[in-house]
């Protein structure tokens, strides 16, 4: 859990230097690892990469936390899950 932590914060750090490469990385090895906030901040990755299937799947699980089971992600979910397209921007 505190390594997930981590590489979510490292995440956090990267993405506020403009560096989305490596904050795409630290989300998915924090979202692996179970961490809900890298969760879903990778599903914010791959939603912009267009990969519906793995943003579903890494939203839904960010989702099995209170934190992000609110209006917000089950609207996008249900976008994702019936193709709505998304404006996203990571910047």
């Amino acid at each position: 859990e505190k390594s997930g932590r981590e590489l979510f914060r490292r995440g956090l750090d990267a993405e506020g230097r403009g560096d989305y490469s490596a904050a795409e990385a630290c989300f998915k090895k924090a979202a692996d690892l179970g961490n809900p906030d890298g969760e879903y901040n990778y599903a914010r990755y791959c939603m912009s990469h267009g990969n519906r299937s793995s943003a579903i799947l890494y939203l839904k699980k960010a989702m099995e936390y209170p934190a992000y089971n609110d209006e917000e992600s089950r609207r996008i979910l249900d976008g994702l899950l019936h193709g709505a397209s998304f404006d996203l921007h990571l910047d």
